[in-house]
């Protein structure tokens, strides 16, 4: 293979999840009698050779049956299926509705949020009156009264601001 880096950046998705949150994001509507790629399988190779610089689909020809995306895609890199053709992922593509699009964006925004630690927490007690609050060095809170909180957070040059109450 000519793409070693995409076996990376499988190594990096399966800690991230990112491909696992689009795919239950998309509503497959395919015709199960005529499938022979699952739908996770479908957007891991998009992704992977998008993400390796070839984003036109015209390029999954060439690139189905390369050891590297292959194994990259949990198939033998050798003897393993050759991934989805041109015309599948077209179809693929085309088959992505508006809806897709804003839960699949959804996904996105959920993965990098996960990625963080949270920047306060705040614990209340049964008539939301706040007990105490922990936040990160670079967060100022500002205790309005006894169930009001205002957090600003510094990110960069920016202060970001919060109410909770």
């Amino acid at each position: 293979t000519l793409e070693g880096g995409v076996l990376f950046l499988r190594a990096v998705e399966k800690g991230g999840g990112v491909i696992r949150r689009l795919v239950e994001a998309i509503h497959d509507r395919r015709d199960a009698r005529y499938v022979d790629h699952a739908l996770e399988d479908l957007v891991r190779q998009r992704v992977f050779q998008i993400a390796q610089g070839y984003e036109d689909a015209n390029d999954c020809n060439e690139l189905r049956s390369d050891p590297g995306f292959k194994a990259a895609c949990d198939r033998w890199p050798l003897s393993g299926e050759d991934l989805a053709s041109q015309p599948t992922m077209t179809r693929l593509e085309n088959g992505v509705s508006r809806s897709d699009l804003y839960r699949m964006a959804q996904a996105l925004v959920d993965t990098f949020l996960a990625s963080y630690k949270p920047l306060v927490l705040v614990h209340t007690d049964e008539n939301h009156n706040i007990l105490w609050v922990a936040a990160t060095n670079s967060t100022r809170i500002t205790r309005l009264s006894n169930e009001c909180l205002l957090i600003r957070k510094w990110v960069g040059l920016k202060s970001l601001f919060l109410l909770i109450g």
